[in-house]
């Protein structure tokens, strides 16, 4: 006689439904022309859209990469309409404030795009969510503000602060492993009892993103603020990946957020949306 362990069922079923990237579709969202530059290419990640244009009176613009696509509808229902534009920029691949020498003219192109996109809409508020490459985590030498990361970051803030009156920065936010989801489905699946190791131990993992917060802290912007989203995941000592009693998955296969993962973002964005309108006629 087979005997079925449903609870377990129930929990493989549930993050299984998380797989498909539900967050790519933005639903209501308008395609904007692109702005004319060589070898820009508007497909897939890669995209500039406007929602509508409710009753309020701020111009918010969320730019970055995937990451920033992940979260854009938790921004914006943080708002809960409270605005008079909104609009999407998400370039792949774009840091907004670093051309990733990785990707070479491809991400320079993409950057200057976004430039001209800012100069033209001039937000009240941009939101830069974006994960930090490897190429931002090398050592810093001698002098931080002599690093070219940070004069590149500086550089760029600079030209941002003069056509935005708020610039709000994600922080860099603990890097989960590659397939993370699969994993977690793959130990329901074998009723694994040590899904514990999974979880992020915080000093390692507070360790590997060190240097981008210390480039990133190390940048003079006034209109700046940065904000960390990891204080959500903090159970003691360590980040969660998934919800200990429910056994969610709070990370994807991409190292993006699932649905129960933006979940947990949500009171942050509402704490950073009202502070945005209570202060909004601020000089």
């Amino acid at each position: 006689m087979q005997i079925t362990n449903y609870k377990c069922g129930t929990e493989v079923n549930l993050n299984k439904a998380m797989i498909d990237k539900t967050w790519l579709e933005i639903e209501d969202c308008r395609r904007m022309k692109i702005v004319k530059e060589a070898n820009i290419i508007d497909y897939g990640r890669s995209k500039h859209c406007r929602y509508k244009d409710l009753f309020g009176k701020l111009k918010i613009l969320v730019a970055g990469n995937s990451y920033a696509l992940n979260q854009v509808n938790v921004i914006k229902d943080a708002f809960n309409g409270n605005y008079h534009l909104f609009d999407l920029v998400t370039y792949v691949p774009n840091s907004v404030i670093y051309s990733n020498p990785e990707f070479g003219e491809y991400s320079a192109v993409r950057h200057r795009v976004l430039q001209r996109i800012v100069k033209r809409i001039k937000p009240d508020v941009m939101f830069i969510v974006t994960r930090f490459a490897n190429s931002q985590k090398v050592p810093i030498r001698g002098n931080i503000h002599d690093d070219p990361i940070v004069q590149e970051y500086q550089q760029n803030l600079d030209y941002y602060s003069r056509f935005v009156k708020k610039i709000m920065i994600l922080g860099p936010f603990p890097l989960y492993p590659m397939n993370y989801l699969n994993t977690i489905i793959d130990d329901l699946s074998r009723g694994r009892n040590d899904m514990e190791r999974l979880q992020l131990d915080k000093k390692i993992a507070d360790e590997e993103m060190k240097i981008p917060w210390d480039r990133l802290r190390a940048v003079n912007c006034s209109k700046c603020q940065i904000y960390d989203l990891s204080q959500s995941f903090l159970l003691n000592d360590t980040y969660l990946g998934f919800d200990p009693e429910l056994k969610l998955s709070y990370i994807d296969n991409d190292i993006h957020l699932t649905i129960a993962g933006l979940k947990r973002i949500e009171g942050d964005y509402r704490n950073i949306a009202k502070y945005l309108i209570e202060h909004q006629n601020d000089p």
